[in-house]
């Protein structure tokens, strides 16, 4: 809870120039960093040493990273833009809660028991190494060392929290606080009541909604890229004046003829408080969100990966004065 994108972090700084952005931007692939949970201690209240440091190994990842040659330079970017954005400190103003989904570095992020004060470090064959706090153990402003004792075939139900722990001298690890552990939810028999759970506060514009196939073309679509989302609104004054209407379609590029998704919603708006133009305006605005909202609702439903969606404005297409059709392509990145 309360994470977000490193990049958005940076950005929203307002204190780097695009040069530097791209500096940064590179810096995080370099360590393999996405969200602000993984360069932050385990309960999510400030940035780990090591996330500064060049000279540290990126953890083991459960995604795919591209290669970066870095200067001195961009380091030293890197190093300034975490001291701006968190302050001298590093502390995290709102610090994270808990975790929504599995992180993505399983070597690191691992599970913890607060009752028995123990931590399990996943081993080979689906053996579990457990770890526990020695008397006397070295303890440290950023980290409590914890030794290797046994191995366990399961990991104990009252391990609830994830623990960030990344690894120390002689069987050992530096244990770096924890959080509790996503609680899993039953299973939506289908993608529009996954949809609904997921989106409680926004659920607006699945009421009106088509998912053929259960999403599932949908989401094959946005892996292979060929994935386009076609999204319009309009107000028509003498057809319905107190509405406004929004419409949004996901289609294959490669499959013109089928509609992977549809959805329409009505905005209510009295013509006296808006003109024509501006509620003509909300609507469009309105069919973009539907589809923003529903891929990104979608890619992250179908798959145990956290994907990065990007969306890209193909063209505006105007359809008639004072509107415009909106077609953008939806990849994974």
């Amino acid at each position: 809870m309360n994470d977000q994108f490193l990049m958005d972090t940076f950005f929203s700084c307002g204190q780097f120039s695009n040069k530097e952005l791209i500096s940064i931007n590179h810096c995080c692939l370099a360590k393999q960093f996405l969200m602000v949970a993984d360069i932050c201690s385990g309960d999510g209240t400030h940035i780990r040493c090591d996330s500064i440091l060049p000279n540290v190994a990126p953890f083991s990842s459960n995604f795919i990273w591209q290669q970066e040659q870095l200067s001195h330079n961009d380091w030293r970017i890197w190093s300034q833009a975490l001291h701006l954005a968190f302050g001298p400190q590093l502390i995290i103003a709102i610090p994270l809660g808990g975790w929504l989904r599995h992180p993505h570095q399983p070597t690191v992020h691992i599970p913890y028991d607060p009752a028995l004060d123990l931590l399990y470090q996943p081993g080979h064959h689906g053996v579990w190494q457990v770890f526990s706090k020695l008397p006397h153990a070295l303890v440290t402003n950023s980290f409590m060392r914890y030794t290797y004792t046994r191995a366990t075939p399961v990991v104990p139900p009252t391990a609830y929290h994830i623990a960030f722990a990344s690894p120390g001298p002689a069987q050992m690890v530096h244990f770096q606080g924890s959080s509790p552990q996503p609680i899993p939810s039953p299973l939506a028999s289908t993608l529009s009541d996954h949809l609904l759970h997921l989106w409680k506060d926004r659920s607006w514009p699945l009421h009106s909604s088509v998912f053929p196939d259960n999403g599932q073309a949908a989401a094959q679509a946005i892996c292979s890229g060929t994935a386009h989302g076609v999204c319009d609104g309009s107000y028509m004054s003498e057809a319905s004046p107190d509405f406004a209407t929004a419409a949004w379609l996901l289609e294959d590029r490669l499959l013109p003829n089928h509609d992977l998704c549809r959805g329409i919603t009505h905005d209510r708006a009295h013509p006296l408080r808006l003109m024509p133009t501006a509620l003509n305006y909300k609507a469009s605005i309105l069919s973009f969100w539907q589809s923003k909202d529903f891929v990104h609702s979608t890619e992250l439903s179908l798959d145990p990966l956290l994907w990065d969606v990007t969306i890209r404005v193909l063209y505006i297409k105007p359809s008639r004065p004072r509107n415009s059709l909106l077609v953008v392509q939806f990849m994974l990145t």
